[in-house]
């Protein structure tokens, strides 16, 4: 045994990573194994049937390929498909570091307007991919005005790509953030409030009512006030609010006045 400088007791991958280490340092090293074969808890054997293999202790390493160790060795092996995709997270995950780490340094520094563009470049064409997985990680964000920049525009693509329903539920953590939040653009919100549950009728409201102003331009007020009507009216019992916005819309918006839909609500109104 004295012409040994180390002995390692296990050759699983931790004692055969620590042998491997003394040995490129120089030493002299013995391995001992009690077990009829080395691997330790990565090892694989016939069980079942022969030709049949099967993992003995766990299943997958898919973290071995991130080790450092493991890639100092170079070792010619075959990658699982675990382990490829490991790889690849581990590339992409040191990329969303460097990413964040500039969003930082631009935010600290006054330039939102940097870190957006540089959040846009990132994304690329990816941005349905990466739009969920973004968002997530921005509500840790310093800067929670790049959070709800990038939320804005995550919000508006949903409702292009018809996911109303979970654009709608954006929409509401969003308000929970910032009250003062609203969609990209004014047919955005008018399509999200119809996609309400009707327990969301009081947030539908407080939407709408100030429609005009967050949308001064938007050629959808009459519609915006419409809708509202029927909120007050339909689901939050208030008649009185209701009505008096279909007043103000025969007053004051007599084009859609003159439309059937409308006229059609009106002599509801009047016959109940």
């Amino acid at each position: 045994m004295s012409e040994f400088d180390t002995t390692v007791v296990g050759a699983g991958p931790n004692g055969l990573a620590a042998a491997v280490e003394m040995a490129l340092a120089g030493r002299k090293v013995l391995v001992v194994e009690g077990a009829d074969e080395i691997g330790g808890g990565t090892r694989t054997e016939e069980l079942t049937l022969p030709g049949f293999i099967h993992d003995v202790c766990s299943a997958i390493h898919p973290t071995g390929v991130a080790s450092p160790f493991f890639k100092e060795l170079n070792l010619d092996i075959d990658q699982s498909v675990e382990q490829a995709r490991m790889r690849e997270f581990n590339a992409e995950s040191t990329k969303f570091g460097q990413l964040f780490h500039e969003l930082r340094r631009h935010c600290e520094n006054g330039n939102l307007g940097t870190a957006f563009e540089e959040l846009q470049s990132f994304m690329g064409d990816r941005t349905e991919e990466l739009d969920p997985l973004m968002h997530e990680r921005l509500l840790g964000f310093e800067d929670i005005r790049l959070t709800l920049l990038h939320a804005v525009h995550y919000l508006q693509r949903m409702v292009d790509q018809g996911k109303t329903g979970k654009a709608w539920a954006l929409l509401k953590s969003c308000l929970a953030i910032d009250d003062r939040f609203r969609p990209l653009t004014d047919s955005a919100l008018l399509t999200l409030t119809r996609a309400a549950e009707p327990e969301d009728a009081a947030l539908v409201n407080i939407l709408l009512e100030d429609f005009h102003l967050c949308y001064p331009d938007s050629k959808h007020i009459a519609s915006a006030k419409f809708r509202r009507a029927r909120v007050c009216i339909e689901l939050l019992n208030d008649k009185k609010a209701g009505v008096a916005l279909i007043e103000e819309i025969a007053s004051g918006y007599p084009e859609f006045a003159a439309t059937e839909r409308y006229q059609a609500y009106r002599v509801r109104l009047q016959t109940r």
